[in-house]
C-alpha cells in the first residue's frame, strides 16, 4: 500500500493507492490556505474536475469523477 486516505464528507469513503488517470483541461483559481497556516491565503491553479481511481476497502478498484471541490480536497492532499 502506497497511500491511505479516509474522507467523511456524505458517507464515509476508504481510498487506497489512488492515482488520478484524468484532469479536465478547464483550471480555475481559488484563493486557499493550509490547515497548518490559516491566515496565509495562496491563490491556487486547479483542474475543475479530477477522475480518480482506486482501490475501495474491499481492494476493488473504483474510480471517482469529482468536480470543483472535492478534486481540490483530494488532489491537494495527494500532491503534499
Amino acid at each position: 500500500m502506497k497511500r491511505l486516505m479516509y474522507v467523511n464528507v456524505d458517507k464515509p469513503l476508504v481510498i487506497i493507492n489512488s492515482e488520478i488517470t484524468n484532469k479536465s483541461k478547464a483550471i480555475y483559481e481559488p484563493r486557499d490556505d493550509c490547515m497548518s497556516f490559516p491566515n496565509l491565503l495562496v491563490k491556487a491553479k486547479l483542474h475543475q474536475s479530477l477522475t480518480l481511481t482506486h482501490k475501495d476497502k474491499h481492494w476493488q478498484t473504483r474510480v471517482l469523477n469529482l468536480n470543483e471541490d472535492m478534486s481540490e480536497l483530494l488532489y491537494m492532499n495527494m500532491t503534499i
